[in-house]
């Protein structure tokens, strides 16, 4: 099911590709910082695959028992999709009550405060260790 952000179909291109480029932007960084805490380059280059499909699936593992209520808000927001696939991921029951953006702007703020808590972590960690 495809949603919209605005009406009009010029701004809701602008703002996919710009909501797209900033949910790119907050995975990269992800992956970057959680190959931060990687020692072995072998492990860190297929990283990005691993850490996209876990996010996936953990998305739907978790919301396991929302699914059985059809309330699954939690998943979207959960889910990687809703930064990397904005226009494709579905909202379920939520669709008529608002537009995409709300999905889009809650999970990259999740997103991004799991990003800066993973650095914050690092930082940490290296200063203790005297780096």
């Amino acid at each position: 099911m495809l949603y919209y952000i605005f009406k009009n179909g010029f701004w809701d291109l602008v703002a996919f590709f710009l909501f797209i480029c900033i949910g790119m932007v907050v995975f990269s960084s992800l992956v970057l910082i959680l190959g931060m805490y990687l020692k072995n380059y072998i492990a860190y280059l297929p990283s990005g695959l691993v850490i996209g499909l876990f996010l996936i699936v953990a998305a739907v593992i978790l919301g396991a028992p929302l699914l059985e209520k059809q309330d699954d808000f939690f998943i979207s927001f959960l889910s990687i999709n809703a930064i990397l696939t904005l226009a494709l991921q579905p909202v379920g029951v939520y669709a008529p009550t608002f537009n995409g953006g709300l999905v889009f702007l809650v999970s990259l703020l999740f997103y991004s405060l799991v990003c800066y808590l993973l650095f914050s972590l690092r930082l940490k960690l290296d200063k203790e260790n005297g780096f």
